[in-house]
């Protein structure tokens, strides 16, 4: 009994200790419970706090980064006035021009909704920028007509200062918003410390949601830096990413024998891809580009879409050599037919290369490259390297435009005559219009001083309508004396295929009160070639005019017969080429017999050009050849003088073999 009683308070004491233990453990697991739910809700309510903050940090980086590309629109825009300053013929640039503002306005509008609180300062940008397109469409007015020099008032005194308004209100805005995305990641950062120290270690769904939270974290950082420094579309590193490696590789080479290169591409007819198939081809087209451009360069190099069509390559080491070697792997690259949608596209591209020297900048080197692929674009060329020349042949260009258009204004334009003889009677046909600049410095200018420049610009149809006026002035002059003289003018290709050619004609034809058929335009064979249908159409409704027309320098170019049979002309002119030896070069003389032949045939007068020698002449008469030209009979004359030639010959004073 005395052992029993001890066993039973024994029992009891440790039942009521097992009932104690049971109460801690549920006291513990209700207490480790409840730590789990507020380590679970404070997890949630910071991750709900984080998540805010990360949403802040991405509208603020996103903001940023459309005022960023806002100001890079605004740049382009700037660019392109320039070019237009450059090349007044370029007529699409305005058309260019409208659309990087019209993507201006759609960028800060779509702003608006990420970044409220900043949406009265877009307001007034927004209201600058309607300013700016009233000025800059008097911009593009002027340069259309011709009016270089109103137009560069317009864009230095006007345009500069308001845009530069813009570019630092916008700057403030992106320094504004990358400083919100700052302090946000900031905030973001020290919230994570926090919740890594507080966390109890010994929670391990705490230590799971901390990590959980961490890994999100440092995801979506990644995503917005990547979004900071990549082009969504490609993948490709962006306009900032590609300068910052771009300056980086050039401060290393410095003083070394690296010499890093930059190739600028941009694709030609792109815009034709977009309008025609639609944005989302044309997005397909740039991800596979973008793939072939990386297919091209080394692991060294890097490839970076600088946005629209535009890419840009860094070329880590290698100069002039590797360079080139890259520009014609991507040239053989983008040969391949591209298969987009079911529609297969052959896509080409134009390349500028620059290489840098100790010293450059990244501004520097991509404007050299921007420069020479602008020739390369200009001149078909598929790729070209920058030279010191291409900047000097810029600035010598515009300064002749810009003499160019005063001396239209001014009219210092002046014409000379070379009389065309017919070879069977002796007599005078006819003349050709030579055209000659009389400079006010430069004294007496022939064509081949200044026609190119004049093909290649809008100067080119004002600059034919005046040649053309002055002629059938001179002609309605000589009539007025009794001499009934046809004149020939040249016509240029880019004036052939001008709808605007045949009205003009028969405008001036009627002002002047000259027949149309003391009249003749003279075309060549490229020129026919560059646009066969638009050029028979053209061709047609000036003979229609009663206009007659030649084919000048027949034989440099290449005629199609198919062609040649159905258009609408009068007369071959034959090469001075062929003219010149046709007298001792046998080949030659087989040459000038099938073109007078082949005129014949075709029911055409055929003139030789260039006969300066009396054996010529008696070549050229027994092959047939219908009239001749050349300083054998007379150099080009000025009115005056071919007056008193034309009396010389009257009174037997003027021999013509």
């Amino acid at each position: 009994m005395t052992v029993s009683a001890p066993r039973s308070d024994s029992a009891r004491s440790r039942s009521a200790g097992r009932l104690g233990a049971a109460r801690t453990r549920r006291g513990i697991g209700f207490s480790l419970a409840a730590v789990l739910v507020l380590v679970s809700l404070a997890g949630f309510v910071d991750t709900w706090r984080q998540a805010t903050v990360v949403s802040r940090a991405g509208r603020a980086a996103q903001a940023a980064g459309n005022y960023e590309d806002a100001r890079f629109l605004v740049t382009l825009a700037h660019a392109e006035r320039v070019r237009a300053l450059r090349d007044p013929g370029d007529v699409v640039a305005a058309v260019r021009h409208q659309d990087l503002a019209a993507r201006f306005v759609a960028v800060l509008n779509g702003t608006r909704s990420i970044d409220p609180g900043r949406a009265p300062a877009v307001a007034l940008v927004l209201r600058d920028e309607t300013v700016y397109l009233g000025l800059t469409g008097q911009f593009f007015t002027l340069t259309a007509a011709g009016q270089t020099s109103a137009a560069l008032t317009l864009h230095t005194d006007r345009i500069g200062p308001l845009e530069q308004r813009m570019l630092d209100q916008l700057g403030v805005l992106t320094g504004n918003s990358r400083a919100e995305s700052d302090a946000a990641h900031r905030e973001l950062s020290r919230q994570s410390r926090l919740l890594r120290l507080g966390a109890p270690v010994v929670l391990c769904a705490g230590l799971l949601l901390l990590g959980l939270f961490a890994l999100m974290t440092r995801s979506f950082r990644r995503t917005v830096e990547n979004q900071a420094a990549y082009d969504p579309l490609t993948g490709l590193p962006n306009r900032t990413r590609f300068q910052s490696r771009c300056g980086r590789l050039l401060t290393a080479a410095d003083g070394t024998p690296m010499e890093p290169a930059v190739l600028l591409l941009d694709l030609d007819e792109f815009k034709q891809v977009n309008d025609t198939l639609g944005h989302h081809v044309g997005d397909q087209l740039l991800v596979q580009v973008a793939a072939r451009l990386l297919d091209a360069v080394r692991a060294q190099d890097s490839v970076a879409r600088l946005g629209g069509d535009e890419f840009a390559l860094l070329i880590a080491d290698g100069g002039q050599v590797t360079a080139t070697q890259v520009a014609e792997r991507i040239t053989e690259n983008l040969r391949q037919p591209f298969v987009l949608d079911g529609v297969t596209l052959d896509i080409e591209a134009s390349i500028g290369i620059a290489v840098a020297a100790d010293g450059d900048d990244v501004l520097t080197l991509v404007r050299r490259a921007d420069t020479a692929m602008y020739v390369a674009k200009r001149y078909r060329l598929g790729h070209a390297h920058y030279t010191e020349e291409q900047d000097d042949n810029t600035m010598t260009r515009l300064t002749l435009l810009s003499d160019l258009r005063r001396a239209l204004d001014g009219d210092e334009f002046e014409l000379h005559y070379q009389p065309k003889i017919a070879l069977d009677t002796g007599q005078l046909i006819g003349v050709e219009a030579l055209t000659r600049w009389r400079h006010p410095t430069r004294g007496l200018l022939y064509p081949d001083a200044f026609i190119a420049a004049t093909e290649s610009s809008n100067l080119c149809y004002p600059f034919t309508v005046h040649v053309l006026e002055k002629a059938l002035r001179h002609t309605r002059a000589w009539a007025d004396r009794g001499v009934r003289l046809p004149v020939a003018v040249n016509v240029s290709t880019r004036c052939l295929l001008d709808n605007r050619l045949p009205e003009a004609v028969a405008a001036l034809l009627h002002s002047c009160g000259v027949p149309a058929e003391l009249l003749c335009l003279e075309i060549t064979e490229g020129s026919i070639m560059a646009n066969p249908e638009q050029a028979l159409d053209i061709l047609g409704r000036i003979r229609a005019l009663g206009v007659m027309t030649s084919i000048d320098d027949f034989g440099t170019g290449y005629s199609s017969m198919a062609y040649l049979k159905l258009l609408p002309v009068d007369e071959l002119k034959i090469d001075r080429s062929f003219v010149s030896n046709v007298a001792t070069d046998p080949t030659n003389a087989m040459l000038v017999q099938s073109t007078i032949d082949l005129g014949h045939n075709l029911g055409l007068s055929v003139t030789a050009e260039g006969v300066e020698d009396a054996e010529t002449l008696a070549v050229l008469r027994a092959l047939s050849c219908d009239v001749a030209q050349g300083y054998y009979f007379a150099r080009p004359l000025t009115p005056e003088a071919l007056g008193t030639w034309m009396a010389a010959r009257k009174t037997g004073g003027v021999a013509v073999g």
